[in-house]
C-alpha cells in the first residue's frame, strides 16, 4: 500500500475540497460559504501565542480546509457567466485571486519586518475577517440569484 503524506496546507486543501465538492449539497455549501471563509483565518490567530512546529501544522491543515469556499464561489460564478465568455471569466477570476494573495503575501511580510511575525499574523487575520465579513451582504444577493434558477 502506497502512504501518501498529508502534510499542513495541500492536506487541508484536499480535505476542504472533498467533503464540500463531492459530500455536501448545494445548499448545504451555500449556507457554510461565510464560515469555510472565516475559517481560512482565525485558526491562524493561535500563532500569537508562538505554538510549537506541530501545533503550527496542525492550525494551517485546519486553515486551509476553508480554502474549498473557493469551490461555492465559483459554482456562483459559473451560474452567472456567459458560456461564451466563461473561459475567459475563469481566467480573469483565477488570476484575481493569485494577485490578491500575492499582495497579502506581500503585506504580511512587509508587516513582519515592521512588527513581530506573530502580531503580523494577529493583523492579517483581523483584516481577513474584517474583509470577509464586508462582503457578506454581495454573497447573500448571489446565493439568492443562485436559487432563483
Amino acid at each position: 500500500m502506497v502512504r501518501l503524506p498529508l502534510r499542513g496546507r495541500s492536506g487541508g486543501m484536499l480535505l476542504g475540497d472533498i467533503v464540500v465538492g463531492r459530500i455536501l449539497t448545494t445548499d448545504r455549501r451555500d449556507r457554510l460559504l461565510t464560515p469555510l471563509r472565516l475559517l481560512l483565518a482565525l485558526p491562524y490567530l493561535g500563532f500569537l501565542f508562538h505554538p510549537p512546529v506541530g501545533v503550527a501544522l496542525v492550525l494551517g491543515f485546519v486553515a486551509s480546509a476553508g480554502d474549498s469556499a473557493s469551490l461555492v464561489l465559483q459554482e456562483r460564478l459559473a451560474h452567472e457567466a456567459d458560456p461564451d465568455v466563461e473561459g475567459q471569466v475563469f481566467g480573469l477570476f483565477g488570476n484575481g485571486q493569485m494577485v490578491g494573495q500575492s499582495l497579502g503575501a506581500l503585506a504580511g511580510g512587509l508587516l513582519a519586518t515592521v512588527l513581530s511575525p506573530a502580531t503580523s499574523m494577529g493583523l492579517l487575520v483581523a483584516a481577513s475577517v474584517l474583509v470577509t465579513v464586508s462582503l457578506n451582504a454581495g454573497l447573500r444577493r448571489s446565493r439568492r440569484s443562485l436559487a432563483n434558477v
